[in-house]
């Protein structure tokens, strides 16, 4: 028999969902599931309760009658509310306002996200922003997939120009298993999985600019740059005073240090004070601590 369990924290994530609960002897239980499928209809509360329900079968729990659910969610932020749904009581969350929770950013501050793909998000009195997040097919201005893109086109012409390549170029090569344009064409026609071979491009080009590595690093300030002007124009709209709170998300802003130092600099160069805050917990765990608090209204 199912466990049955009152405070539910739930992060839905593009390759799973991760669920937090607290046990019947107080102890924080945790596990993570597949994500079966790209698109949830999160503007229905029905199919989001038949969600919800599967995900917590396949962990083996069941949510009781009055059982308190948050969800932060990809792809969600435009549906955000509370309902009610079979007794139970839910909240529905984009992911950028969990991962804002987890900074401490609740109003009158920024969401910088830097992993894969990119974002602004602009928390003021008035409601959220969400800017620079335009997805993998047109393509986000920073990233992990812009930074690869900027990459291979480098790459690409270091081979036309007959350049003497380095080891950053040989690196990106070998990430890609690519040695000239021909295969390069071979590449963008063949390859299954376009989107996470350039973010290990990117991934590639921060390593080897962390080591000051010219070319990569020449590279990596384009994209700090634009992360830069996003927020220096976002900053020039809505007025915050400084120094300005920017809240980081994404695993390339999280682990590397050279990447924020050298975004702090470039955003003080443009005349914006900022102060950094780092998540403090994982969201699922900010999801769980979300709905103890609705629990306990």
């Amino acid at each position: 028999m199912n466990a049955m369990i009152h405070i539910i924290g739930i992060d839905v994530g593009r390759s799973g969902v991760k669920l937090a609960w607290v046990s019947g002897s107080g102890q924080i239980k945790r596990v993570r599931i597949p994500k079966f499928t790209d698109y949830i209809d999160w503007k229905t509360d029905q199919t989001v309760a038949e969600y919800v329900q599967s995900w917590c079968r396949q962990a083996g729990v069941t949510p009781a009658a009055g059982a308190a659910i948050v969800i932060g969610a990809t792809g969600a932020v435009e549906f955000e509310r509370q309902f009610q749904h079979g007794r139970k009581n839910f909240e529905l969350l984009g992911d950028v306002s969990v991962a804002a929770l987890s900074c401490g950013i609740l109003s009158d501050g920024m969401l910088l996200i830097c992993g894969t793909g990119a974002a602004l998000v602009v928390f003021e009195p008035g409601g959220k922003h969400i800017l620079k997040a335009f997805g993998p097919v047109v393509g986000d201005p920073w990233g992990g997939l812009a930074l690869g893109r900027l990459a291979v086109t480098h790459l690409v012409d270091a081979w036309e120009l007959g350049s003497e390549l380095t080891a950053y170029e040989n690196a990106l090569s070998a990430a890609l298993n690519i040695h000239s344009r021909q295969e390069y064409v071979d590449w963008v026609q063949n390859s299954k999985n376009h989107y996470g071979e350039l973010g290990k491009l990117g991934k590639v080009t921060l390593d080897f600019a962390e080591q000051e590595h010219p070319g990569a690093t020449e590279i990596a300030d384009i994209m700090v740059q634009a992360m830069a002007d996003a927020v220096s124009e976002a900053n020039d709209t809505f007025q915050f005073e400084q120094p300005l709170a920017i809240g980081i998300q994404g695993s390339m802003l999280e682990k590397s240090g050279w990447l924020r130092n050298s975004l702090e600099e470039k955003i003080a160069e443009g005349g914006t004070q900022s102060q950094f805050s780092m998540p403090e917990k994982s969201l699922d765990l900010v999801a769980l601590d979300r709905a103890e608090s609705l629990k306990q209204v």
